[in-house]
């Protein structure tokens, strides 16, 4: 089995930035539409219900940007020691 040596950065960080945006989507996908439907169901659609659509948008930007910062602390570090 080959043995990995050394990380590229800027790959690893592309790749972990895409990781974290595709599950802050499905995350942001599943939290939109619970939270309107349970609005809808309790106190009717209102400035709530489109706050929590809102996270489909906002999600996918966090989790981006956290796997940015990730990718940069950890392809470092792994490649120093």
């Amino acid at each position: 089995m080959k043995q990995i040596k050394k990380i590229d950065v800027r790959s690893y960080v592309k790749m972990l930035t895409v990781v974290g945006a595709s599950f802050g989507l499905l995350c942001g996908i599943y939290y939109g539409i619970g939270g309107a439907i349970y609005d809808y169901f309790t106190t009717g659609l209102n400035y709530g219900s489109a706050l929590a659509l809102m996270a489909v948008v906002a999600m996918p930007a966090i989790g981006a940007c956290c796997g940015f910062v990730v990718g940069l602390v950890i392809a470092p570090t792994y490649n120093a020691a």
